[in-house]
C-alpha cells in the first residue's frame, strides 16, 4: 500500500485515496443572488416547503421507511414530513449509543413520544465480534475506522427490504460548518483541513508530514465567493471519503433528503447570516413542527430548539458538570458522547478489548507500521496513564481492513 495512503488512515481516519461516484454534490444550481430580495419570513417558509418537497420526491407508498434518529435535528426533520404520508405507527426507527447520554435518551425519548415502530441497541450491551467488524469492514468498502457503527447484522435481520431515510450531511448544508476565518487560498485551506480533521488527537501515529497529504486532498473548485474552500472541501473530501462510507453502508436503500436537490440549491444559494450557526433552518423547523422541536434536542444541551440563551447557557454548564463528575467518580457518562466512552471500554468490556489487542498484535506482526510501538500504545491506555482510544480503534481497524484485502 502506498505510504501516505497508509498514513492517511493513522491521520485522518479513513483512506485518503478512495474515490466513489457516489453522493458527489451538484453545485451548478447555486445562485447567490436569487434570494436577496425576500425577508427572513418568506426565506423560511420557501425553505420548509423545499424540504417538503425533497421527502415527497424520493417517497412510495409500497416501502417499509426506517428512520434513525438520535438527539439531533436532521432525523427529527425527516420523521416530521413523514408523518404527513405514513403513519407514525407504520414508521420504523431506532436508536443506538450509551443509556444516560442525550443522543441515546433522546432519540428513545422521541420515539415513545410519537409512537413509531422503534428498537434501542445500548452499545454497553452489544457484544462485540471479529466476524461482525469484518462485515462491516465490507459494507463501508475498508474505507473508515470501526467500532462506531449500530449492529450492522441485527439491523439486516430487522429491517432487509426496507428504505433508510438519512439526514446525511443535513448539519453541513443548513450551515453548521461555515469557517470563522475563510481561507484565501486553496494550499491555505487544505493545511487548515488536515489540522481539524485529524482523527487520532491523543498521539501522532504517522511517519509523514502534513504537506505529503495536499496532492491528495482536493475537489473541484468553483468560485470560494459561491462556496468557501473551506466547505468545498468539506463537502469534497471529508463527506466523500469518510462520512458517506461510514453512515450509508453498502447494504441498505437510503434517501438523501438534504443533497441534490431543491432544498439544498436554496440553503447554499443563502447569504451567510441565514446560514450562520443554521440561524434560518432552527426558524425553519420549528415552522415544520412547532410539537416535534418543543422536545428536548442534544443540538440545546437537553432544552427545545426555540429555547432562550440563557437556558441553554445553563443547560450546557450543566452537562459539563456532568461530564467532569462522571469522570472523576465514574459514576454517569458524559452526556454528549456518541457510541461508547471507548475510553474505559477498551479497558473493562472484555470483548471489545480482546478483538482491539489481537489485531494491533497481528498489525505489529506485519511489521508496515513499524515506527508505531503499539505495546507502548497499549499497556499506557490499559494502566489509565493516556486515553489512547482513539489510536486504538484506528490501529485496530487498520488491521482488519488489511486481512480482507490481502
Amino acid at each position: 500500500m502506498d505510504i501516505v495512503n497508509l498514513n492517511s488512515f493513522l491521520k485522518f481516519g479513513y483512506f485518503i485515496a478512495y474515490r466513489c461516484d457516489n453522493y458527489q454534490l451538484d453545485f451548478s444550481k447555486i445562485d447567490k443572488s436569487k434570494y436577496l430580495d425576500y425577508s427572513e419570513k418568506e426565506l423560511v417558509e420557501i425553505g420548509k416547503q423545499k424540504f417538503i418537497k425533497g421527502i415527497e420526491d424520493a417517497f412510495s407508498n409500497d416501502r417499509v421507511h426506517v428512520v434513525p434518529i438520535s438527539g439531533g435535528l436532521d432525523s427529527r426533520a425527516i420523521l416530521a414530513v413523514l408523518m404527513d404520508f405514513v403513519p407514525v405507527e407504520n414508521i420504523r426507527t431506532y436508536t443506538f449509543g450509551t443509556p444516560g447520554t442525550m443522543d441515546y435518551e433522546i432519540g428513545n425519548f422521541l420515539a415513545k413520544k410519537l409512537g413509531t415502530d422503534h428498537h434501542r441497541f445500548p452499545l454497553t450491551e452489544h457484544v462485540y465480534s471479529q466476524k461482525e467488524l469484518v462485515e462491516i469492514s465490507h459494507l463501508t468498502e475498508h474505507q473508515t475506522v470501526l467500532f462506531h457503527h449500530p449492529p450492522l447484522l441485527e439491523l439486516k435481520k430487522l429491517y432487509s427490504g426496507s428504505v433508510f431515510w438519512s439526514g446525511y450531511i443535513g448539519d453541513a448544508i443548513a450551515g453548521g460548518h461555515i469557517p470563522k476565518m475563510k481561507s484565501r487560498t486553496i494550499d491555505q485551506a487544505k493545511l487548515k483541513y488536515i489540522d481539524h480533521f485529524t482523527f487520532t488527537r491523543s498521539m501522532d501515529l504517522t511517519c509523514c508530514k502534513n504537506t505529503d497529504f495536499m496532492a491528495e486532498i482536493n475537489a473541484e473548485w468553483i468560485d470560494p465567493e459561491i462556496l468557501s474552500f473551506e466547505e468545498q472541501l468539506l463537502y469534497q473530501e471529508r463527506c466523500q471519503k469518510l462520512t458517506a462510507p461510514h453512515v450509508l453502508a453498502q447494504t441498505f436503500e437510503y434517501k438523501t433528503p438534504f443533497i441534490n436537490n431543491e432544498f439544498m440549491d436554496f440553503m447554499l444559494s443563502l447569504e451567510e447570516q441565514y446560514r450562520k450557526n443554521q440561524n434560518l433552518y432552527r426558524k425553519l423547523l420549528i415552522r415544520l413542527s412547532k410539537e416535534l422541536f418543543s422536545y428536548k434536542t442534544k443540538t440545546n444541551f437537553g432544552l427545545p430548539l426555540n429555547a432562550n440563551k440563557a437556558a441553554t447557557f445553563f443547560y450546557r454548564s450543566l452537562n459539563k458538570g456532568k461530564r467532569l463528575v462522571g469522570q472523576y467518580f465514574n459514576v454517569c457518562p458524559d452526556p454528549g458522547i456518541n457510541y461508547l466512552d471507548f475510553n474505559r471500554a477498551i479497558k473493562n468490556k472484555k470483548d471489545l478489548s480482546g478483538i482491539i489487542y489481537n489485531n494491533i498484535q497481528d498489525l505489529k506482526h506485519r511489521k508496515i507500521v513499524d515506527w508505531i510501538d503499539v505495546d507502548t500504545i497499549w499497556d499506557c491506555h490499559i494502566k489509565g496513564q493516556k486515553d489512547h482510544s482513539d489510536a486504538l480503534l484506528t490501529l485496530a481497524s487498520l488491521e482488519i481492513h488489511l486481512k480482507i484485502q490481502a
